[in-house]
């Protein structure tokens, strides 16, 4: 089984789009809550990271030389700490 990590995704033909896991969507709405209700205001890790999320988010535009790819990960290699997986690890998760 795999996961998707954050970033652009594109499956078949359709259009590129992207993918948000849980934690990074929660960071990104936090952000952008503090931004709408501070304005200006807002802290400069706010600031970066709002300009970060619209560089993510423009990351799925496309063009005659650009490559989609999607970033999966083996679902052990994800929440099973940094070691090597024994046969029942393995298929515990499969």
């Amino acid at each position: 089984m795999e996961r998707p990590e954050t970033g652009a995704m594109k499956f078949g033909n359709d259009y590129a789009g992207v993918f948000l896991r849980g934690d990074t969507a929660l960071h990104a709405s936090h952000c952008i809550q503090e931004y709408l209700t501070h304005g200006s205001l807002a802290g400069p890790i706010t600031k970066a990271y709002i300009n970060q999320l619209a560089a993510l988010l423009g990351s799925c535009a496309e063009g005659p030389d650009t490559i989609i790819e999607n970033h999966l990960k083996e679902y052990p290699e994800c929440i099973l700490p940094k070691k090597e997986l024994s046969i029942a690890d393995i298929l515990k998760y499969n």
